[in-house]
C-alpha cells in the first residue's frame, strides 16, 4: 500500500492505476489533482489508493479524502459490526465493470456441472479478492463442498493446465488474459450454474446478480454464458465535497478511450450502468450529476 501524504502528481496516480485492475483510478486521480490545484480555500488532502473497504476508513491512512475503488468482497474482511457501521457512511460514485463468475475445467475433465466439483481442488484467485472471498460462499449456497486454492490467476491457470487443479472459478472483468491464454491451447470448457442454483446464490447473497459473458468474448464462446456476478462501483465517504465528486465523474466519463486502452472491461464504465447499484446510496454529488445528465430512458454520455 502506497500512501500519498503530499499532493500527488499525475505520474504517481498513473503508476498506481496502470498496474492495477482498477483502471478508472487514473481518471479519479487526475480529477483530484485538478480539484486540489484549483484556486480556493480548500484544505482537502489526498489520501491513499486502496482496493479494499478497510482503506476507506483507516484514519491513519486517510486525511480528508480517499479515492477508493471498492469491491463488495472487501467488506467481509471486516468484523460484521464494523462493516455495518462503515457502510452507513459509504456512498457510491460511478459504475466500473461487472465481475462474472466463470467455472473453467479442462476439456477432458469428468465434471459436467458445477455440483460435480464437490471434493475437487478449485482455484479461486487471490486471497481476499472477490473470488477468494465469495466463491466459498457461493459453493456453500449451492451445497457443494470443494477444496479451495488461492493465488494469482497466472499461477492458478498454470496449475490447471498442469492438472494440479481440477477447476478454476474466475471472477474478474472479462476478458481475463489467463483464460484467453488457456483458450489458445484449446483444452478448456465452461461449466454453468443451473437456474435453481442461480436462485439459491441470489437468495443467500443478494449482492450477487445475474450476469452474462457475451458470445465472442472468448474464441470458443459461441453463445452467451449465463452466470452470476458482482458489479464494481467506485465509492467514497459521504462527506466528500459535492463539487469534487462531480469533477471525478466528469473525468471518468469524459475519457472512455483512455480507459479502454488500459482494460476492455472499461466498456462497461458508462453512466447508464449506475442502475446496477442495488447496495449503497449514491453520494449527493453523484446523484445530482446523474439527475442533470438524465432524460427519460437515456443517460446522456452513453
Amino acid at each position: 500500500m502506497q500512501r500519498l501524504h503530499e499532493q500527488p502528481t499525475a505520474s504517481e496516480f498513473a503508476q498506481l492505476s496502470r498496474g492495477a485492475p482498477f483502471f478508472s483510478a487514473l481518471m479519479v486521480g487526475l480529477a483530484v489533482i485538478a480539484y486540489l490545484d484549483a484556486p480556493s480555500s480548500r484544505t482537502v488532502s489526498a489520501g491513499v489508493l486502496e482496493p479494499t473497504a478497510c482503506g476507506l476508513w483507516d484514519k491513519k491512512a486517510v486525511e480528508g479524502i480517499t479515492p477508493l475503488l471498492y469491491e463488495d468482497s472487501a467488506v467481509t474482511d471486516l468484523k460484521l459490526n464494523e462493516a455495518f457501521t462503515q457502510l452507513r457512511r459509504a456512498r457510491a460514485l460511478f459504475p466500473m465493470y461487472d465481475t462474472p463468475f466463470q467455472f473453467v475445467v479442462l476439456s477432458d475433465a469428468g465434471a459436467q456441472t458445477v455440483a460435480d466439483l464437490a471434493g475437487k481442488q478449485v482455484g479461486i484467485g487471490p486471497q481476499g479478492g472477490t473470488g477468494g472471498v465469495y466463491t466459498p460462499l457461493l459453493f456453500r449456497a449451492i451445497n457443494t463442498a470443494a477444496s479451495f486454492v488461492t493465488g494469482s490467476w497466472t499461477e492458478l491457470a498454470a496449475q490447471l493446465a498442469a492438472r494440479k487443479l481440477d477447476a478454476l472459478v474466475v471472477v474478474a472483468g472479462v476478458p481475463v488474459p489467463e483464460v484467453t491464454a488457456l483458450e489458445r491451447q484449446g483444452n478448456i470448457r465452461n461449466l454453468t450454474l443451473t437456474p435453481s442454483q442461480r436462485v439459491a446464490v441470489r437468495l443467500a447473497l443478494p449482492e450477487i446478480a445475474p450476469s452474462i459473458i457475451a458470445a465472442g468474448t472468448y474464441p470458443s464462446l459461441r453463445r452467451n454464458y449465463q452466470t452470476v456476478g458482482m458489479y464494481n462501483f467506485a465509492v467514497a465517504r459521504a462527506d466528500l465535497p459535492d463539487d469534487l465528486v462531480q469533477a471525478i465523474l466528469d473525468a471518468v466519463f469524459d475519457h472512455p478511450d483512455e480507459m479502454m486502452e488500459i482494460h476492455p472491461a472499461a466498456a462497461e464504465t458508462v453512466p447508464s450502468n449506475f442502475s446496477r447499484n442495488t447496495i449503497l446510496p449514491f453520494h449527493d454529488g453523484a446523484a445530482r450529476w446523474y439527475n442533470n445528465k438524465a432524460t427519460i430512458g437515456v443517460v446522456r454520455g452513453d
